[in-house]
């Protein structure tokens, strides 16, 4: 049985190649250089010049690049980070123009697990058990033959990886299978391995790019971006399993959750929104499910798991799923809470462990609490827990002010740096004060009562709030008027024009300020501009004839001003559009989408010849609207429980019309 960690393919940034017996610099790696130095894997037992070799990009290895790789007769075996592939091709292999930044052997020595003790001198003649995993594309039969040629002991584990093989040597048997090409990397195996104990193996991190080796000592920075920070993670419970009481799924998921905080500067808190931003999303399906990774049913993957954004896009970074075709049990067979805490450690960011015993290691196994392996692991992407929560006080200020800003001042003690406040009225404004032990914050205010808050979030963001009510008295009490100008398509009363869109423009102004601009047209319709003291309209769809457009602009106190223009509109000769507008949604990212949420936000573009209309929404239950904007269009869509197809549909100035639908599940 196995699980799988995946992560979307983006560069992370960083020069490096991340190995667990050693961090390579590749600009240092010339070809006689550190690289090169190592003892390298110079025999194999499969025929033909095929050989493995790391090449690294200098950005990340996108489709365009594996397409040339396969033209060019490249089997990509694995993604490393950063930016690197592992392959199998030809010796001679042509990289010209594919952005090569280095290529080079993975070495012998880095195929042997820090935790082998490696001989010094002579022959050690203690055999041991371990695991031999090979490359993916190596045949295993042949691997077999291979091993038992050389006079290995084979162990036979009905549970094993497709790839693993369990032998037990000695460890100058192991460094010797290190030299052959087609060995991928050398660990100890589990008492539960050598024991021939019923165990299920985790597949390991599987990407978008390409799977990721046991050999990799670290993927992506983790939630809080490189060095050691904290961070707040959000969790929602999508589908779960049948097969146990609810309340009792939670609850070991929540438990493996509390386990990662005890060790680490990172809190779950409940979400909402299965599809925001440093959110997991955690559910049980079966077969394919939406997400592009479909499970296999019983007895082998187990779950799959999203590593953290970056290098993972939201909304899938971090979420957690679990085949419900598995037989979902607590405190014995398949146990829940085992799973789900092995699961979170990729969730976090880590990639498997070597040491037996250890949750992250690539065999499943009973797990009650974090080891000091894991421990160690995590606190090289978080920092340790127990930090003081932030404490703020406000300097005392004068309630009242005619001022249109008020200087406050205040401290903050406790809490994990960097430290920042930020403040917000009630009346619509916010900003962020400067400092952060010692602050100041100048805040906006409005004519009348204001009230203010300030908030102090350190870096595990946790925070703390106080508020301040200041009122802002009117110096002229009598407001200036407010003025309105068209300028655009002219500043004249009237135009004409042989175009079915038309877009207006135009300025407004008001000493209170401008809340909003607003339009109404004598032929039917309304609605609001974009911007205020610089505002556009459009693009409006004009009927045959005269249609006179009525532009208002309110101020904040309630003050308007009008103006009006008439358009004459007369259709060009020419035989009539016929070509659909071209429409996408571009958010939710897939057509199949789970949520917890009674409300999502669709996002798109729609493109046409001669110009989009508008775009509308509708569902199968009943709902339906109007889209904001139209080129770049947004809708907030109601979602009921259940099943809710959603039409959004685009039509342009010629009356033709388009549409995408997206199936969302809600439970």
């Amino acid at each position: 049985m196995a699980c799988l960690a995946f992560f979307a393919g983006i560069g992370l940034g960083q020069p490096y190649i991340y190995l667990k017996t050693r961090t390579v610099d590749p600009v240092q790696a010339d070809p006689q250089g550190p690289m090169e130095a190592q003892r390298q894997s110079s025999q194999r037992f499969t025929p033909g010049d095929r050989v493995h070799r790391l090449i690294q990009f200098e950005g990340f290895p996108g489709d365009d690049t594996r397409l040339v790789l396969a033209e060019r007769g490249v089997t990509v075996i694995d993604y490393v980070p950063d930016n690197s592939f592992l392959i199998s091709g030809p010796e001679d292999l042509n990289l010209e123009g594919l952005g090569v930044r280095w290529s080079g052997a993975l070495g012998a020595d880095d195929k042997i697990s820090p935790m082998i003790e490696q001989p010094l001198t002579g022959m050690r003649l203690d055999a041991f058990d371990f695991v031999v995993a090979f490359h993916g594309d190596i045949s295993m039969s042949s691997a077999r033959e291979a091993v038992l040629a050389a006079g290995i002991e084979l162990r036979d584990h009905a549970d094993l990886d497709p790839h693993h093989l369990l032998v037990h040597t000695t460890v100058d048997f192991i460094v010797a299978m290190s030299e052959w090409d087609e060995v991928a990397y050398i660990f100890p195996a589990s008492d539960a391995l050598a024991g021939g104990q019923p165990t299920q193996a985790c597949a390991g991190a599987l990407t978008t790019a390409g799977t990721v080796g046991q050999y990799i000592a670290r993927v992506g920075e983790g939630w809080d971006g490189p060095g050691l920070g904290s961070a707040q993670i959000r969790y929602v419970f999508g589908p779960l399993t049948t097969q146990q009481p609810w309340d009792s799924v939670k609850a070991e998921i929540r438990r493996a959750l509390d386990e990662w905080s005890r060790v680490a500067n990172v809190a779950f808190v409940p979400g909402t929104n299965a599809a925001g931003s440093k959110t997991i999303n955690i559910l049980f399906a079966t077969g394919n499910h939406g997400d592009g990774f479909p499970f296999d049913g019983p007895s082998n993957v187990l779950a799959h798991t999203f590593y953290p954004a970056p290098p993972n896009p939201e909304p899938l970074a971090g979420d957690m799923h679990f085949d419900d075709a598995e037989r979902w049990r607590i405190q014995s067979d398949i146990d829940l809470y085992s799973v789900a805490l092995h699961e979170l450690g990729h969730a976090l960011g880590l990639a498997h462990s070597d040491k037996p015993g250890s949750v992250m290691y690539p065999y499943y196994r009973m797990a009650t609490n974090l080891t000091a392996e894991d421990v160690g692991a995590i606190l090289t992407l978080y920092a340790p827990p127990g930090t003081q929560a932030p404490v703020m006080t406000i300097t005392p200020t004068a309630p009242e002010t005619s001022g249109a800003t008020v200087t406050l001042t205040g401290s903050v003690v406790g809490g994990l740096a960097p430290l920042g406040v930020r403040w917000s009225t009630d009346r619509g404004d916010s900003g962020v004060g400067t400092g952060s032990a010692a602050w100041t914050a100048v805040v906006s205010l409005q004519l009348g009562v204001n009230t203010i808050t300030l908030t102090a979030t350190d870096a595990q963001q946790r925070s703390v709030s106080s508020t301040v009510v200041v009122t802002r008295i009117a110096v002229a009490p009598t407001p200036a008027p407010v003025t309105l100008q068209i300028t655009g398509p002219t500043a004249a009363g009237a135009y004409s024009t042989n175009s079915a869109a038309l877009v207006l423009s135009g300025t407004a102004a008001d000493s209170s300020g401008i809340a909003r601009v607003d339009w109404s047209s004598s032929r039917g319709g309304s609605g609001t501009a974009s911007g205020t003291a610089a505002w556009t309209i459009g693009a409006l769809t004009l009927l045959p004839g005269d249609t006179t457009f009525t532009v208002r602009a309110t101020a904040r106190l309630g003050a308007f001003a009008e103006k009006g223009i008439r358009v004459t509109y007369t259709a060009a000769a020419g035989p009539p559009d016929k070509t659909p507008p071209s429409i996408t949604v571009t958010t939710p990212a897939s057509t199949y989408f789970y949520t917890s949420a009674s409300t999502l936000v669709f996002s798109g573009r729609a493109t046409d010849t001669v110009g989009i209309a508008s775009v509308s929404w509708s569902t199968n239950t009943g709902k339906s609207g109007m889209a904001s904007g139209t080129t770049s269009w947004t809708a907030s869509i109601p979602i009921v429980p259940g099943a809710n197809n959603v039409k959004i549909q685009a039509t342009d100035l010629a009356g033709n019309t388009a549409w995408r639908t997206v199936v969302v599940s809600r439970n």
